[in-house]
């Protein structure tokens, strides 16, 4: 069974989730999957930001690999970045993030491409707000 690859903080098993079925075929709302479904988005736990790219530049990635209208992206990552309350940083770089900050912009990323399903990991604790 696929899923016992996935253990707890162990991010190699993602990898193995989508290597090639040995036997039989994997389908995902009737269709067969030969690799990672596009309509499925992907978090992990180590944020995975182009460091020469600002905020902006790393959310656009994903609105390209969705094949979005350039015309459309402005108001998108606009939208993004005010869900994420990450507006006023949009032209900064992630060097500059503190690691909450950085997986919010991971998050946004996946998020412009509008994925049916997302998988993450350990999501809630590296963005949570730091408590006082």
């Amino acid at each position: 069974m696929i899923a016992k690859t996935i253990r707890h903080g162990d991010s190699t098993g993602w990898t193995r989730c989508f290597n090639a079925a040995e036997s039989g075929t994997i389908s995902v709302d009737g269709k067969t999957v030969d690799g990672p479904p596009e309509h499925i988005g992907f978090m992990f736990q180590k944020d995975t930001l182009l460091p020469w790219q600002t905020v902006r530049e790393n959310i656009e990635v994903g609105l390209a690999l969705a094949r979005v209208p350039p015309a459309q992206w402005t108001q998108r990552i606009a939208d993004l970045l005010a869900l994420l309350r990450l507006s006023e940083f949009r032209d900064v770089y992630p060097a500059q993030f503190s690691g909450g900050m950085r997986h919010r912009v991971s998050l946004g990323r996946m998020l412009a491409y509008q994925p049916a399903v997302m998988l993450m990991s350990h999501l809630a604790r590296s963005t949570s707000r730091p408590r006082r």
